[in-house]
């Protein structure tokens, strides 16, 4: 099996920026529409373009979204391709949110009450990654592992079968802790066995992941 996984020097930058604060990646939050009037001046807004001006979609990039967390006073904040919900479920405080984006990345959260898996976002990510690590199909020469402010992050590649070839997923296991909740946060997207993961979604969302008070 032929695995290209060149993510040292992402991953670095990832470490520099989550370290100063910077984001990683340059490309801005774009609209959805461009709009251009009789004119010919160019706008560019989520809304529709008005009736009299032309209509150009703009492809998917990254936008800033947020997800309310049940059960208490705040959310999580990042920028990604538009998530589509697949599916959601709270119960006594155990939540869960699961969605996917037009460009193949998937997103799974888990909120749940932290007693018996940790008191910090460090102790709350050993619990979750000694569970993930038992994985036979991690591929142990990927793994690695970065301590953000907020956030605790392990980057890694799974191999996955696909018929009679080969795919490798790209994985983020992102772990924190709030107001007595573990979180673990997983974005994973699929890869040809022959080239490389690219991690810029990745990077992005860990990147400008936050905590937001309602």
């Amino acid at each position: 099996m032929n695995l290209k996984l060149n993510s040292q020097i992402l991953w670095r930058s990832l470490w520099i920026c989550l370290g100063l604060g910077l984001n990683p990646v340059s490309a801005p939050v774009f609209a959805a529409n461009k709009c251009t009037d009789s004119s010919g001046k160019v706008s560019f807004q989520d809304l529709p373009c008005a009736s009299d001006e032309t209509s150009k979609t703009i492809p998917e990039q990254n936008r800033r979204q947020q997800l309310k967390i049940p059960d208490g006073d705040w959310s999580l904040s990042f920028e990604a391709p538009v998530m589509t919900k697949i599916d959601e479920a709270n119960d006594a405080g155990h939540y869960q949110y699961f969605a996917s984006a037009s460009t193949g990345l998937v997103m799974s959260v888990f909120v749940e009450p932290s007693e018996g898996k940790g008191t910090d976002k460090r102790s709350c990510g050993d619990y979750y990654w000694r569970l993930t690590a038992e994985n036979p199909s991690i591929i142990g020469s990927t793994v690695d592992r970065i301590d953000g402010s907020d956030f605790i992050i392990v980057s890694y590649g799974i191999e996955v079968p696909d018929g009679e070839s080969w795919m490798v997923q790209g994985n983020y296991n992102i772990y924190g802790y709030r107001d007595k909740r573990c979180i673990d946060i997983h974005i994973s997207k699929l890869f040809p066995d022959d080239s490389e993961i690219d991690f810029a979604e990745f990077i992005r969302f860990a990147s400008t992941l936050r905590f937001l008070s309602r």
